[in-house]
């Protein structure tokens, strides 16, 4: 059985590949902004930078060409995967609105459940990118799978890093940090990080020594 993923860790990982690969970071956080405002490229352009940052964190260097070949492999999972965001995150949000106004027990459960389901499902997205690029079999419904499996593996990693996403995502909004520092890159960092680190295989116990004793 795996250990639990310390979320600290995970997100000083993360934090050092920003700091040590600050020339790809930038230009990464370009290529989204370049892509996102291209409106036809805004659902692939999370999926680029991702694959991008996973490039950087092997220490492997990208070029332009391989910006295009990645927004060629992802453009139409991309869309399916923001399109059926936009369908689960609308389904809830209309549940969450409509019956606002009611009182009661009851209703407040019924709240609390879709807050829980949301925030499971914005939980599993941090990691479908990771998960879609170390896997063979790309389905995505063995993706979402895998994601599934990593929160309730892994339930503190993935609280944590969920909760530092949400901080450091509202912080940017007010100080415009993605288009100056790069935010998104150092966020796709710690979210390959916790990926990489569940799909390594532990490191195989030393062999017990054979040699006998007089």
């Amino acid at each position: 059985m795996m250990a639990m993923l310390n979320p600290l860790r995970l997100i000083g990982r993360g934090l050092a590949l920003w700091w040590y690969e600050f020339v790809p970071v930038l230009l990464a956080g370009f290529v989204w902004l370049v892509l996102t405002l291209l409106i036809i490229t805004a659902a692939p352009a999370t999926a680029v930078v991702f694959a991008l940052m996973r490039d950087t964190s092997q220490h492997l260097y990208w070029s332009h060409q391989d910006v295009w070949r990645y927004l060629k492999q992802t453009f139409w999972v991309s869309w399916a995967w923001a399109l059926l965001n936009g369908f689960v995150i609308g389904i809830i949000a209309v549940n969450l609105v409509f019956y606002a106004g009611e009182t009661g027990w009851g209703w407040l459960l019924i709240r609390l459940l879709w807050l829980s389901v949301l925030t499971a499902w914005l939980t599993m997205n941090l990691f479908f990118w990771p998960f879609w690029l170390a896997q063979t079999d790309r389905r995505l419904h063995l993706v979402w799978l895998n994601c599934l499996r990593f929160v309730f593996s892994q339930p503190l990693a993935a609280l944590g890093i969920f909760l530092f996403t949400a901080v450091v995502l509202v912080f940017s909004l007010v100080t415009v940090m993605p288009l100056a520092f790069g935010v998104l890159p150092f966020l796709a960092f710690i979210s390959l990080t916790a990926v990489e680190k569940v799909l390594t295989p532990p490191p195989a116990p030393p062999a017990a020594s054979t040699t006998g004793h007089n």
